[in-house]
């Protein structure tokens, strides 16, 4: 038997011994690195497919041949039919969620989110994994506990009982939410460094969008005139949109409300200003990342 024969040997039965539950894949993953570990020159990839409507996880596993190519590993344990084929007619194959008893299949849930707006973040969400995915560095046990914290706290999880709730209502296990919260904590890292990185040069070349500017306004119930208070100067981008590139507006129909304000000064941040250079890579990050998105090469697949 040649060395790839034995190979493909010992990867069946890998595949086979593989915990096909959804708490399982963690453990499945790291079976398959550390068998990957001692085969470098197959680089081993392991595909994992979550069943839908379903507790069980298929499991496919990618080699490289020696003669150049890709060969593909399944190992179905029960009817011996690939999974690829079996849940092409699965019920629930192209159902994203059931409500007691009605369906909202994906190319729906695809139009209600671009009828929202939504569309353009997945594209972002993608192009940010992309840029995640060639990040070899894994992230801190202190990493990882700000991003599971910061998840919750957006979320309203405060107690153990709310986040087990939240995990049931999602359908998903502590160790899903772990490989969620990994990827999560990596896409917050990168957009740290990104802004970071970027926040220098958009200081530089817009330096009005994080001015300091002594400035009052109020906001009323109607557009009847009233008299200012005495103005403190904030940063710029904290002012009511409508002031943050005038001097003087109102009243002008804000919100619920009518506002009434005035720019008194405006003076560039000091050098080293830490809440300007965090705003200038919050500002900057925004642009990179729509100028990304509109060279991408997007095709939508809902129909």
């Amino acid at each position: 038997m040649t060395a790839f024969g034995a190979a493909l040997e010992s990867a069946v039965a890998l595949l086979r011994r593989l915990d096909r539950s959804r708490a399982g894949v963690r453990q499945a993953r790291e079976l398959v690195a550390g068998w990957s570990a001692a085969h470098p020159e197959l680089n081993a990839e392991l595909v994992t497919d979550l069943r839908p409507g379903s507790p069980v996880v298929d499991y496919d596993l990618l080699l490289d041949h020696p003669d150049g190519g890709t060969v593909a590993l399944t190992s179905p344990p029960d009817d011996g039919v690939p999974w690829l084929i079996d849940h092409s007619t699965h019920w629930a194959a192209n159902q994203l969620v059931s409500v007691d008893g009605g369906h909202l299949s994906l190319p729906e849930a695809m139009v209600l989110v671009r009828s929202l707006g939504r569309h353009d973040e997945i594209v972002e969400l993608c192009l940010v994994r992309a840029a995640v995915a060639a990040d070899p560095e894994p992230l801190s046990d202190a990493e990882l506990q700000e991003a599971a914290d910061d998840f919750r706290r957006a979320r309203g999880l405060h107690d153990r009982a709310a986040m087990l709730a939240w995990l049931e209502a999602m359908g998903l296990t502590p160790e899903s939410f772990q490989d969620y919260i990994e990827e999560y904590g990596k896409r917050r890292r990168f957009r740290r460094r990104k802004e970071a990185e970027l926040a220098p040069g958009w200081l530089a070349q817009n330096p009005a969008t994080v001015e300091l500017a002594l400035a009052t306004w109020v906001i009323t119930h109607s557009p009847t005139p009233v008299a200012l208070p005495e103005p403190a100067e904030q940063p710029v981008w904290e002012l009511p949109e409508p002031l943050r590139s005038g001097d003087r507006v109102g009243p002008v129909r804000y919100g619920d409300g009518w506002l009434t304000g005035e720019v008194r000064t405006r003076r560039p941040a000091p050098d080293g200003d830490e809440r300007a250079l965090r705003q200038a890579g919050q500002l900057a990050y925004a642009a990179w990342l729509a100028e990304r998105r509109t060279r991408a090469d997007v095709r939508w697949h809902w129909w």
